[in-house]
């Protein structure tokens, strides 16, 4: 199972969940489907940028009906 499919299927159990992203793979933040609104972060990043995110991600309201 993928990412992507983990958060949607995730978001079915528990609708308006915030969630963030993390890969290594580059090519996964460029192929981010379209009803995935989550920020993604490329590893590897700093800890200042990973506490931004998370801050970021919980001031944000969740999109209806999109992988948040």
């Amino acid at each position: 199972i993928d990412g992507w499919t983990l958060m949607r299927q995730t978001l079915q159990v528990s609708p308006g969940l915030r969630m963030l992203g993390m890969t290594g793979h580059t090519e996964h933040i460029l192929q981010k489907p379209e009803d995935v609104s989550c920020e993604v972060m490329a590893k590897p990043f700093t800890v200042a940028a990973i506490l931004n995110s998370v801050r970021s991600a919980l001031d944000t309201q969740p999109a209806a009906g999109k992988v948040d």
